[in-house]
């Protein structure tokens, strides 16, 4: 009797249904920073579309709010400055069988969006995204938010330089609970989709999806959207606010940003 109470309890509380969003600072930062991404990519006519598993909680929190106004696109360690021809019609192939449907067509504009530590991800996905577009003849504008930490921004700022790349910038308050979870790379397993990378696409593979893992993280952003009074109107708001296009990096700014790290501004 006693082993069947102890099967039991294992099985209507299992591992991953314990919930990822434990403090009310990581909700916070979450909605901050999704607000922001909201003045770059106005839900009327632009989808935002996460980079690999990352920056889930961002894309599932606008989903909740408007669905179909995020989604999450499947793309691991996609790190590539330069693909063969055969290596970027695996990339536009998958693009296609994934992308279908996902991408309303009032939709002007895109918003790439990854948490990143060095910039290279990201920056390899908006060019070959840009290049698969122009492949299909579909015109939408597409631009790109990183998401990153203090530790991280110069070493970001250099490939953005290198590369002569203008995202939009979203600093991580790294005092949060979900900074420290971003580093940890604790919502990967709590992504809606499981690790994808090159290796996938050129075999032909379709991403798996993580059933009960994503179920349990969607419902709880959900309770909190539910038990947040504010959030009405500070998403209207959002919407009717512009962001600052992203500019240049100058010399300036790489030197404001060894200031901040030397004096950890």
């Amino acid at each position: 009797m006693r082993a069947f109470f102890v099967s039991l309890f294992l099985i209507v509380t299992p591992a991953q249904a314990k919930s990822p969003l434990v403090a009310e600072t990581t909700y916070s930062e979450i909605k901050r920073l999704s607000l922001e991404i909201v003045k770059m990519c106005p839900p009327k006519n632009c989808l935002v579309i996460g980079i690999g598993r990352s920056p889930i909680a961002i894309t599932t929190f606008l989903d909740q709010l408007k669905p179909g106004s995020a989604i999450n696109l499947p793309l691991s360690e996609f790190r590539h400055e330069f693909l063969s021809t055969a290596d970027r019609k695996s990339v536009f192939d998958y693009f296609d069988r994934f992308l279908k449907d996902k991408v309303p067509t009032h939709a002007e504009k895109v918003l790439l969006v990854d948490y990143s530590q060095r910039g290279e991800s990201i920056y390899s996905a908006d060019k070959y995204f840009k290049e698969y577009l122009q492949y299909k003849k579909i015109n939408k504008k597409v631009d790109s938010a990183v998401l990153y930490g203090f530790d991280h921004e110069e070493r970001i700022y250099k490939t953005l330089k290198i590369n002569d790349y203008h995202p939009y910038m979203l600093r991580v308050d790294d005092m949060t609970d979900y900074y420290s979870k971003l580093e940890l790379e604790f919502y990967d397993d709590y992504a809606e989709y499981g690790e994808y990378n090159l290796n996938g696409m050129k075999k032909g593979l379709d991403p798996y999806k993580n059933g009960s893992n994503y179920y349990y993280f969607r419902k709880d952003i959900e309770s909190f959207i539910k038990n947040d009074s504010r959030l009405a109107g500070d998403y209207a708001r959002a919407q009717g606010t512009i962001a600052y296009p992203p500019a240049s990096i100058t010399p300036v700014d790489c030197f404001k940003v060894k200031l901040r790290k030397i004096f950890k501004l």
